[in-house]
């Protein structure tokens, strides 16, 4: 089994609307993940990787096309999140795969609603 790439840290910014988008390329050429078959994106956040408490990133697989797939968070989310994990995967048949992984650091904000 090949274990997935880890991204660099994600820096979120609490209370804030989030979004990272990461293309996928294979020889510097982005990836037709649609062509290629894969499909049901997910990612989620966990605090520990052990952990049972988990947050969903909305995933925006709309660019899958060109390689394209984009993580959000809501700013009421943002807002609850500490220090965490996270992945995102994808089927294809009955295949699983986890893309990439990595950490997530949460900066507090100043200006408070």
């Amino acid at each position: 089994m090949k274990i997935p790439p880890t991204v660099p840290i994600l820096e979120v910014y609490a209370g804030d609307t989030f979004e990272q988008s990461f293309v996928f390329q294979t020889d510097g050429v982005p990836r037709n993940l649609v062509t290629e078959g894969w499909g049901s994106w997910i990612a989620q956040i966990r605090p520990t990787v052990h952990s049972v408490n988990v947050v969903a990133f909305t995933v925006d697989a709309s660019q899958a096309s060109v390689g394209r797939i984009v993580l959000k968070l809501t700013a009421g989310v943002t807002a609850t999140l500490t220090g965490a994990v996270y992945d995102l995967q994808a089927t294809k048949g009955a295949t699983i795969q986890t893309f990439l992984r990595g950490s997530i650091t949460i900066v507090k904000d100043v200006t408070r609603v």
